[in-house]
């Protein structure tokens, strides 16, 4: 940090304020429950990032030790402030009660908080503070380093956390009947002997003609895209085949609706596959390793990561429906 201390101070402890400030006008934000409860995680994830920078900080100072990061941390509640707003906003949390005067007053705070950050990392030339990053991978903090990392390369990009919002918000167009419906096409119409065996370079016949290994697959991820952000204390969820009789009403689709859906599927995927945000934000699309955090990252290099092959085979295997039913094929 290259920030002289009293300024670093005064920035982390006016974001911390400022970010409690926020939580306190979330139901106002939106009708949308799911954007309210993203934002809440995001929140919470930013005022771990702003205990981050200062830990980081202290610890660079001569004398540090864990009894002096244990005064730290007594002595700041904003986390404690964090988790009792949070507790007093659920008895009107489901209640739309939209307010464009408050909505306005949120954004104008985090505009506020982002300026500051922005102001933080402006001469941070040699990114020191991946070496804090790479310590949370050391020591096995995944998920930790995931918020903190996915953060800190936002605005070290001079974006901002509403992109993770407004990303999040273009993937919760799939339904879980689109699914069923998938699935009713595939199994009334053995779409499967049709799907060009020996042809996929990625996916083995045997994939291919295990219908389950897919459909469970894109129930989970469809699942992870609508519930990512209350993720932590939920319990894991039923498989695709167990929720079937759910959607016993959901007839199957000709065609055109089959095609319709599956490109949707694949233009969602296609996204998140490309899209830095929101993977690290998805537990189905974490990386099974972190390939450089044992190096210092420098000037805009990212971390790399190392894809689910399930992600990679359900992506074959919707381009290879394409394929099959398009009429290109004659099909």
């Amino acid at each position: 940090m290259y920030l002289e201390d009293e300024k670093l101070l005064d920035i982390t402890n006016k974001n911390k304020k400022n970010i409690l400030v926020a939580l306190e006008n979330i139901n106002y934000i939106s009708n949308d429950p799911n954007i309210k409860v993203t934002y809440i995680k995001i929140l919470n994830n930013l005022l771990k990032f702003h205990k981050a920078i200062e830990n980081y900080f202290y610890s660079k100072k001569p004398g540090y030790n864990t009894v002096f990061q244990k005064r730290i941390d007594d002595n700041d509640d904003s986390e404690y402030l964090f988790s009792k707003i949070k507790s007093e906003l659920k008895s009107n949390f489901n209640d739309e009660g939209f307010n464009s005067l408050y909505s306005e007053k949120f954004f104008e705070v985090i505009d506020a908080v982002e300026n500051n950050i922005l102001e933080l990392f402006k001469d941070e030339k040699e990114y020191d503070f991946n070496n804090y990053l790479i310590n949370l991978i050391n020591e096995k903090k995944l998920d930790e380093f995931i918020w903190l990392n996915t953060i800190y390369n936002i605005y070290k990009n001079n974006q901002s956390i509403k992109d993770i919002v407004n990303d999040y918000r273009t993937f919760t167009s799939i339904e879980f009947s689109d699914l069923y419906q998938m699935y009713l096409f595939v199994t009334d119409y053995n779409i499967n002997e049709l799907l060009l065996k020996d042809e996929s370079k990625i996916i083995t016949n045997e994939y291919l003609t295990n219908i389950n290994n897919f459909f469970d697959y894109m129930y989970n991820l469809v699942d992870d895209m609508k519930n990512f952000v209350a993720k932590e204390n939920k319990k894991e969820i039923l498989s695709f085949n167990s929720k079937l009789d759910t959607y016993t009403n959901v007839a199957t689709p000709n065609k055109d609706e089959f095609i319709k859906i599956t490109n949707k599927l694949f233009t969602v995927m296609k996204d998140l596959y490309q899209n830095d945000n929101t993977k690290l934000l998805l537990n189905n699309v974490y990386p099974v390793l972190v390939k450089s955090f044992y190096a210092p990252l420098k000037n805009d290099d990212k971390i790399k990561y190392d894809f689910n092959d399930d992600f990679i085979f359900a992506l074959e295997y919707l381009q290879i429906i394409i394929e099959v039913m398009s009429e290109d094929n004659g099909n």
